[in-house]
């Protein structure tokens, strides 16, 4: 596939627990955004996902549906997203 419309990502909580973060982002700046805590639907559903203008807009986004639905915050890890790695043997 050389230019996709869309791109789709399944995220699944912690060992233990049922929850898990569907997330679909769209050519065009939206994305479908869907979530499940418990098994019992008693919290689930979709997430406003809308507007999305930057690869780091998306990113701020992901960070906060995270926080939403698995209660973590997700901390950057040195070498990913422009980040730097530790340096290398001189």
């Amino acid at each position: 596939m050389q230019d996709p419309d869309s791109v789709g990502v399944r995220l699944l909580g912690p060992v233990g627990t049922d929850a898990e973060l569907l997330v679909v982002l769209f050519r065009g700046g939206w994305a479908d955004v869907d979530y499940l805590i418990d098994l019992d639907l008693d919290d689930a559903g979709p997430l406003p996902a809308f507007g999305i203008r930057s690869v780091g807009d998306f990113a701020d986004r992901i960070d906060g549906w995270v926080l939403r639905v698995f209660r973590v915050s997700l901390a950057p890890v040195p070498g990913s997203a422009g980040l730097p790695g530790p340096p290398g043997p001189r």
